[in-house]
């Protein structure tokens, strides 16, 4: 089963008023833009884990608005905004 932009909608429209901790470790399928629709939707959202995800970057790193998920696992990186 590949992890992609249909699981991250999937996720932004069931999952937002609860979901405080996820992790898409190595799921290489998402993009920054599904990352970003995923954080952004999920307001509960406190803790976002990316071991592996070699394929995201600062456009998602810097670009989405929800201050307050700690980002870790991407290399260099432990973001608390």
């Amino acid at each position: 089963l590949t992890v992609g932009n249909l699981t991250a909608r999937a996720i932004a429209s069931k999952c937002s008023l609860r979901l405080e901790i996820l992790d898409v470790s190595f799921c290489r399928g998402l993009t920054n833009e599904a990352l970003g629709l995923i954080v952004d939707s999920c307001s509960s959202l406190r803790t976002l884990k990316l071991f592996g995800c070699t394929q995201i970057t600062d456009i998602f790193l810097k670009g989405h608005s929800n201050s307050l998920v700690k980002i870790i696992g991407i290399e260099g990186s432990i973001l608390e905004q």
